[in-house]
C-alpha cells in the first residue's frame, strides 16, 4: 500500500540538516580519555592557542631583551628585587657556561660579565638560587651550580665567593675550610642556609640567620632507598595536621621524596613524616615549584602534587596527577631525555600559567607544556626557543641559544634589537571528536562557522576531520601581516587581502567536505594579536548506518 507524504496540510517534513555548537577547548589537551568518549570541551592537541577561562587565547609573542651573553645557551635566568623597594637596586642576570652577565636594562647588547666561570663544560651554568637576610638586615642572594660552586650577591656590594664557612668532614672535632667550590645546590629553610655538595646524598646547614660559620651535616642518604645523590631541598608551607608550618622536602635522584617537620635539625623535634617514591628524576635540579598551597615535582611519573601525597594519594596513580591529561607525552619526553639539564618547572603569575621547559629539541620544533593555573587545563607552546626562564618584576624572561634573552611580550614572535620585525604567532589545534553527536550513523558536514573575539588581522583555515584521523595534516593559510593594520579600501583587492577588525565578536563561515561517523574541527592560522576563540557552529546532514 502506498502512503502519500504529508504536505502543508498535514505534518511537516523533518529537516535533513542538523545543527551543533562546539565550544572552544577550554578543557585543554586530553591524552588520557577514550577518543570516543572525550568531552567536547577537550582537544587532541592545541599549540599556542591556549585554554583559558572564557575560551582559547593566543599566547603572547616574544621580543629580544638582550644579547651578547657569550656564544652559548643562556642556561639560567637570575632575578633579584631589592628589599628596600629601590628599583635602582633591582637586577636581572643571564647565566651561560661562561659566566654571569648583567642584563638588567632592556636593549643590552654588550652586557657586563660580573662573574667568569673557571669550569665551562658539562652542566656549568645550570644553577639554582635563593635569597636570604641575616641578623644585620643585609640582603643576600646565593647562586650555585654543580661545576662552579656557590657565589653570593650582596645588595650594594656585588658578587663574591662566600667566606668564613667551616665544617668537620670526619666528625673528629677538627674544622677546616668548607669546599664552597663543590656546592651544587643552595636553599633557605627556617632562617638557615642549606647546601648540598656535588655527588652527595647529604646536606649541610649554617646557624640560624647566619651567612658564615660552622656548617652541620644532616644525613639523608640512608633514608633514600632508591639510591642516587640528593637532587635538592625545598621549603613548603602547609598545614600538616598541627597547624601551618614550613616543611622541608628532600628529593633523591632515584625518586625518593622525604618530608620533614620540625624547627631545629639538631633536636629531636625534627624528623621525617613521610616517604614516597615519585619516579626517577631528570638530571636537572630545577624540578620543583610552588604555587599557593601546592608544591609540584617533575619526574619520570610526570608532575606530582606533594599536597596530594600528604593527603593519601598514591604517587603512582597517574590519573590523579596534575599532568594526567598530558602524561602520555610528558612521560615519554622525560624518559627519552632523563640526562638533560634543561628540564625545569616555572610559574608566571601575571599570565596565569605553570610551564614545563623541555630540552633543546635539535632539528625539531621547540615545545613547552603549559597549564592554566585557574582551569588546570593544558596546552603547548610551539616554536619558542626556551632554554631557561624566570619571572622578574611581573614579566617572563626566557634564556635562549646564542647568548640571547627574550621577554614574553607583545603580539609577534622574534622582534629583534637590530630592528628585525617579528612574525605573527602561528597556532594549530584539533578538537575532540564530538561524543555528544550520535556515533553510529554517517555524517556530512556542510558548513563551519568560527566564532572569535579579536581586534586584529586574522588568517586561519578550518577543516573538518573525520573518524579519529588525529594525524590529519592541517594546511596553513597565508600568514597574517606581522605589523598589524588591515587592507586598505580602494587600494587592496578582495580575496587577496586579510581584513582588520575592531574589538568585537566575529564569525567566519566556510564550507566543508568529507564523510564520516564522527568529526572534529581542526584549525590552523596566524595572528598579530591575542585573538580569543569562542567556538564553532556546525551544520551537518545525518545519514544511515551504512
Amino acid at each position: 500500500m502506498f502512503k502519500r507524504p504529508a504536505t502543508r496540510i498535514g505534518q511537516a517534513f523533518q529537516p535533513t540538516v542538523e545543527l551543533a555548537t562546539i565550544p572552544a577547548s577550554v578543557g585543554g589537551v586530553n591524552a588520557l580519555d577514550s577518543l570516543m568518549r572525550m568531552p567536547s570541551t577537550d582537544c587532541i592537541y592545541t599549540y599556542n592557542l591556549m585554554p583559558a577561562e572564557r575560551g582559547q587565547l593566543l599566547r603572547k609573542g616574544y621580543r629580544e631583551w638582550a644579547n651578547g651573553c657569550g656564544t652559548g645557551d643562556v642556561r639560567t635566568i637570575l632575578n633579584y628585587e631589592s628589599q628596600i623597594q629601590n628599583t635602582a637596586q633591582d637586577r636581572l642576570w643571564a647565566i651561560t657556561n661562561e659566566g654571569i652577565y648583567n642584563i638588567t636594562t632592556y636593549g643590552t647588547t654588550s652586557p657586563v660579565k660580573d662573574i667568569t666561570f673557571t669550569v665551562t663544560t658539562g652542566e656549568a651554568g645550570y644553577g639554582v638560587k635563593c635569597e636570604f637576610t641575616n641578623d644585620a638586615s643585609d640582603h643576600f642572594m646565593f647562586y650555585a651550580d654543580a661545576l662552579n660552586g656557590i657565589y653570593q650577591y650582596k645588595e650594594g656590594t656585588g658578587w663574591s665567593v662566600p667566606t668564613g664557612w667551616e665544617y668537620d668532614p670526619d666528625g673528629d672535632g677538627i674544622y677546616e675550610a668548607f669546599p664552597v667550590e663543590d656546592v651544587t645546590f643552595v636553599m633557605v629553610h627556617k632562617q638557615r642556609i642549606w647546601v648540598i655538595l656535588e655527588d652527595s646524598d647529604d646536606a649541610w646547614y649554617l646557624p640560624v640567620a647566619s651567612v658564615s660559620g660552622q656548617l652541620t651535616k644532616f644525613t639523608f642518604g640512608a633514608k633514600m632507598t632508591h639510591g642516587g645523590d640528593l637532587v635538592g631541598l625545598w621549603t613548603w608551607s602547609v598545614d600538616g595536621g598541627a597547624g601551618v608550618d614550613d616543611m622541608l622536602i628532600a628529593i633523591g635522584r632515584g625518586g625518593d621524596l622525604l618530608v620533614y617537620q620540625g624547627s631545629d635539625p639538631s633536636l629531636g623535634d625534627f624528623g621525617s613524616i613521610g616517604d614516597w617514591f615519585v619516579g626517577a628524576m631528570p638530571a636537572s635540579r630545577r624540578v620543583v615549584t610552588s604555587y599557593g598551597s601546592e608544591m609540584y615535582v617533575l619526574s619520570s611519573f610526570g608532575i606530582t602534587s606533594v599536597r596530594d601525597l600528604l593527603q593519601g594519594a598514591a604517587s603512582s596513580d597517574l590519573r590523579a596527577s596534575p599532568s594526567a591529561k598530558i602524561n602520555k607525552y610528558l612521560r615519554t619526553a622525560i624518559g627519552d631525555n632523563l640526562s638533560d639539564y634543561e628540564w625545569s618547572l616555572n610559574i608566571h603569575p601575571a599570565d596565569g600559567f605553570m610551564q614545563v621547559v623541555t630540552p633543546d629539541p635539535g632539528s625539531n620544533n621547540y615545545v613547552q607544556y603549559n597549564q592554566n593555573l585557574s582551569t588546570r587545563a593544558w596546552g603547548m607552546w610551539e616554536d619558542v626557543p626556551i632554554v631557561s626562564a624566570e619571572t622578574w618584576k611581573g614579566e617572563y624572561y626566557m634564556g635562549s641559544t646564542g647568548g640571547v634573552v627574550y621577554e614574553y611580550s607583545g603580539t609577534v614572535d622574534g622582534s629583534m634589537l637590530d630592528g628585525t620585525a617579528g612574525q605573527p604567532v602561528e597556532y594549530r589545534m584539533l578538537t575532540s571528536f564530538q561524543s555528544e553527536i550520535k556515533h553510529a550513523t554517517y555524517k556530512r558536514v556542510g558548513f563551519v562557522r568560527t566564532l572569535t573575539i579579536a581586534t586584529t588581522v586574522e588568517s586561519f583555515d578550518t577543516e573538518v576531520v573525520y573518524d579519529y584521523d588525529i594525524n590529519a595534516n592541517l594546511s596553513l593559510p597565508g600568514t597574517a601581516p606581522g605589523t598589524g593594520g588591515g587592507a586598505v579600501w580602494d587600494t587592496d583587492t578582495w580575496d587577496n587581502c586579510i581584513w582588520d577588525y575592531t574589538l568585537a565578536g566575529n564569525s567566519y563561515l566556510k564550507g566543508a567536505m568529507g564523510l564520516g561517523r564522527t568529526f572534529a574541527i581542526g584549525m590552523r592560522g596566524s595572528s598579530n594579536a591575542r585573538i580569543e576563540l569562542v567556538g564553532w557552529d556546525v551544520s551537518f546532514t545525518n545519514g544511515g548506518f551504512l
